[in-house]
């Protein structure tokens, strides 16, 4: 099995979302899957400009000679895809939503019935699964359901299982020692998630909710990070 993890933090050396991702990637290497990274944040990703060129001209080539054309090679062979993102204005961060505007190449233009709704097919029908993992500084894991909508509705259109949703909040407290007890717990059930999605096919909805339990409650967090702030915004005038 060939796992594709594309991580799209603007800081992916002290990223929180690339703990948990490379969390669930050990996991997935102990069931004997072959597993890599790509840090977007490292390759020259030009914007989408909706040209159709891919479509029409160049069916499955894009116009631009970046670094894509290599990682669309990577998409095409991967068993799953997993995209890792941290929760930037509730959604994806834009190192990411480039990435996913690039795939364009790999659908098929026609329009295709599945039930009561058209849809794009993919042009190479492989049978890749998606997983989603995101972090996030707020305590409830309500502020990720714009983001699951969107991945929800990819799974719509393109017929691609999403087959996992990591979704952890209060990801600032991933580096606290004084927690760490309590932080293990939800490493343990990411690194868990990673066995499933090679032994099982997909992570299970008991691990899902390990995953997004806070170590913290609601309160706690907020009265935590409200002194932290207080403590690091710099004051006018002083």
């Amino acid at each position: 099995m060939k796992i594709l993890a594309i991580l799209g933090s603007p800081r992916p050396n002290k990223s929180n979302t690339g703990i948990i991702l490379q969390e669930f990637l050990k996991g997935a290497s102990s069931q004997g899957a072959n597993v890599e990274t790509i840090y977007l944040k490292e390759k020259n990703i030009n914007f989408c400009i909706g040209c159709n060129t891919c479509w029409m001209e160049t069916p499955g080539v894009c116009i631009f000679k970046d670094d894509m054309p290599e990682l669309l090679d990577k998409v095409i062979e991967c068993d799953i895809l997993v995209y890792a993102t941290p929760l930037y204005n509730y959604n994806m961060t834009s190192l990411l939503k480039s990435f996913q505007e690039r795939l364009h190449p790999l659908i098929d233009p026609h329009l295709v019935k599945t039930g009561e709704t058209y849809r794009h097919p993919q042009r190479y029908e492989k049978g890749r699964k998606m997983v989603l993992i995101s972090t996030c500084g707020l305590p409830e894991v309500s502020h990720f359901t714009g983001l699951r909508q969107i991945f929800r509705q990819i799974e719509r259109s393109s017929q691609i299982p999403l087959i996992g949703e990591l979704l952890v909040p209060t990801a600032e407290l991933l580096k606290k020692e004084s927690l760490r007890e309590k932080i293990e717990v939800v490493l343990q059930a990411v690194y868990r998630a990673g066995i499933e999605v090679v032994s099982e096919g997909k992570v299970s909805k008991e691990v899902e909710d390990q995953i997004q339990k806070s170590p913290l409650t609601p309160d706690e967090m907020a009265e935590m990070a409200n002194r932290w702030w207080d403590t690091h915004i710099k004051r006018i005038g002083q």
